[in-house]
């Protein structure tokens, strides 16, 4: 019953709620068009599959749910039904609600009343499923189809090609009959048995060419592929010009229906260099056997399951077992659980960096002694190709103590370097205290005494009677200043010995009134920079200091022939460092190796200074002159004491 005869048999009430029950119960999309093409409905399962409510899909609104590929077409087919008044009907994608695209198929039949269209009715049926399969049949189909092509040429063309391709192998390939006469042969063949062409030698036994020792065997073969076997033989060719070849051929049985024979079809290869690598390889087998035999180690191989596969002589040796009690067994087998899980952890050490891996074993000997081993695992693929490990160990038992010897002997030295700095601490004290010592007495005896001497001339000048005072004038007038000057370089010796500043005021202020004294009576400017006017420092430190600068300023003055000298203290609250510096012609490399007859003795005991407060000393000639560095960490140092 078509849809006009539906409404016609219902109460006009009942139409609407009739057709929209049935709309909704229908598993299609369902809609209907006024006669203007105005779209005024869409059932449930419509709204549900595109996610648009029926006002959205009104009117033109369905157009946004049709593939934007497909609606023009749809379009077409839509204005052309209207115009005609037939059966609209068309595939194409709709967009689900979740945006993909299914194709269905559309059709729409128009309702009349009187012959006059009022209304078209549609559906959409879902056919995504039939349209891709029939597009993978068709994609199938057409590869069938193709591939069906292909083969069909290749078959025509493979006779003309297998000819074409036996020629053009770089390996012989041959069909001989039971008694071994060739039958055919490629021209790779030809020129491994040296044959000037396939007439020379089709229809003739080929056994001629087969070294003596393998035409047994050949004929062998020969025979049994005849019968129907298949078979493998490497064997020696002779050539008919004299070369000589080691071959590897397959044969299998060929049945020829014309001769009513089974043949032989073979393929043979030069295998000359293989055997030549395989006879290098069992010689260098044999020399690296040799070798670690020969070496003072011990040495191992183990498969990827940790199972050995290889010991050298050194391990049957020292560890008393043969081949075959170690062979495909792991170390739990043979050793105690503890150190066979020692093993394994390296091992698995040396897998996993895939490099060798260093450790050091501490073992027995037989007699109770300890043995220490340097051992190094590396990764080494097995028999299978999977990545097992090799060893080696040496025995450092010696080198381990020589370097015990030298751990001990080195502390001795420290000990003793200790000591002896120690003692050029006291050494330099003491020297010290003598030159404080000496100073004193210089200062009490001879200086007191001076001065007592020049007041007595003094006196002597003024009570002398007139006449005679002016006979000795200038004998008087010449003592004294002889005296004076002698009070003056006994004062200076006392400076020098013991800076009386020094004490009292610090390194800072000794050092400039060293080197104002210096350039003044050497000429040689000395400038001293960078030092605050009390810079604090351990007693000991700054004496050490200060006489350094001494004795590089007088190097300075009696070698280097420098009009400039520069002194720099910087201090830190690690380190005090002081830099002495000329702009002079400097020393040569036998004065800074403390060769030079001259600065030799004054190098060394600036360096002895340094080092007894453990400090360091470099020398080094610059350009120009000459560049002495000394530093002093105070860490050791009392600093309560300012120097």
């Amino acid at each position: 019953m078509g849809a006009p005869e539906v409404r016609r048999t219902l109460p006009d009430n009942a139409d609407e709620r009739f057709f929209r029950m049935l709309a909704d119960a229908v598993p299609h999309l369902v809609w209907s068009k006024s006669v203007d093409g105005f779209e005024d409905y869409s059932n449930r399962r419509l709204c549900e599959y595109t996610g648009m409510s029926a006002r959205e899909l009104a009117g033109s609104g369905w157009e946004a749910m049709v593939h934007p590929e497909d609606l023009e077409r749809c379009r077409c087919a839509w204005s052309e039904a209207r115009a005609r008044g037939t059966r609209y009907e068309v595939e194409y994608r709709l967009r689900r609600h979740d945006g993909a695209y299914l194709w269905h198929h559309g059709t729409a039949e128009p309702l009349r009343v009187d012959g006059r269209i009022v209304r078209w009715f549609g559906t959409c049926t879902d056919i995504d499923a039939r349209k891709r399969a029939q597009e993978e049949l068709a994609q199938v189909r057409q590869r069938l189809e193709s591939l069906v092509a292909t083969r069909t040429e290749a078959l025509r063309a493979s006779e003309t090609r297998l000819r074409e391709i036996i020629d053009r192998q770089p390996e012989c390939v041959k069909l001989l009959d039971a008694e071994g006469r060739l039958l055919d042969m490629n021209p790779a063949g030809l020129a491994m048995i040296e044959a000037d062409g396939l007439e020379q030698v089709q229809g003739r036994c080929i056994y001629g060419v087969v070294a003596a020792e393998h035409r047994e065997a050949f004929r062998d073969l020969t025979e049994s592929v005849c019968r129907g076997e298949r078979g493998t033989l490497e064997f020696e060719l002779i050539g008919f010009k004299g070369a000589r070849r080691w071959m590897q051929t397959h044969a299998a049985p060929f049945r020829d229906e014309s001769r009513g024979q089974t043949l032989l079809l073979a393929i043979t290869r030069d295998v000359t260099s293989r055997k030549l690598a395989e006879r290098a390889l069992a010689e260098s087998e044999a020399r690296f056997r040799s070798f670690m035999d020969s070496m003072p180690a011990v040495a191992w191989i183990k498969d990827s399951a940790f199972r050995y596969t290889w010991i050298n002589e050194g391990y049957r040796v020292r560890r008393r077992r043969t081949l075959e009690q170690v062979m495909g067994r792991d170390d739990f087998e043979i050793r105690h659980e503890s150190v066979a899980r020692l093993f394994r952890e390296r091992d698995e050490e040396a897998l996993r960096r895939n490099g060798p891996v260093q450790s050091l074993l501490e073992d027995k000997g037989e007699d109770g002694a300890a043995v220490h081993w340097l051992v190094v695992r590396f990764p080494i693929p097995d028999a299978s190709g999977a990545m097992g490990v090799g060893g080696i160990a040496f025995d450092i038992s010696e080198r381990i103590e020589l370097e015990r010897a030298l751990r001990e002997n080195e502390a001795r030295v420290v000990e003793a370097t200790e000591t002896v700095r120690q003692l050029m601490n006291r050494l330099m004290h003491a020297q010290e205290a003598e030159r404080h010592r000496v100073a004193g007495d210089l200062h009490d005896l001879i200086g007191q005494k001076l001065t007592a001497l020049g007041i007595n001339l003094d006196i002597v000048r003024q009570q002398m009677p007139q006449a005679g005072a002016s006979a000795v004038a200038g004998r008087l007038y010449q003592m004294t200043t002889l005296l004076a000057e002698t009070i003056g370089a006994v004062r200076g010796l006392i400076s020098d010995l013991r800076p009386q500043v020094l004490d009292e005021h610090g390194l800072s202020a000794a050092l400039h009134q060293y080197a104002a004294a210096f350039e003044a009576r050497t000429g040689l400017r000395v400038e001293v920079t960078g030092a605050e006017r009390r810079l604090p420092l351990p007693r000991e430190v700054a004496i050490a200091l200060f006489r350094i600068a001494q004795e590089a300023l007088t190097n300075v003055a009696k070698h280097s022939g420098a009009a400039r000298a520069q002194v720099r203290v910087r201090k830190n609250g690690q380190s005090v460092e002081m830099l002495v510096e000329d702009d002079g012609r400097g020393l040569g490399e036998a004065a800074l190796a403390g060769r030079h007859p001259g600065a030799g003795w004054g190098l060394r005991m600036m360096r002895e200074r340094a080092e007894a407060v453990g400090g360091r000393l470099e020398l080094s000639s610059a350009h120009p002159g000459m560049r002495v560095v000394v530093e002093v960490p105070l860490s050791r140092a009392d600093q309560r004491h300012p120097g």
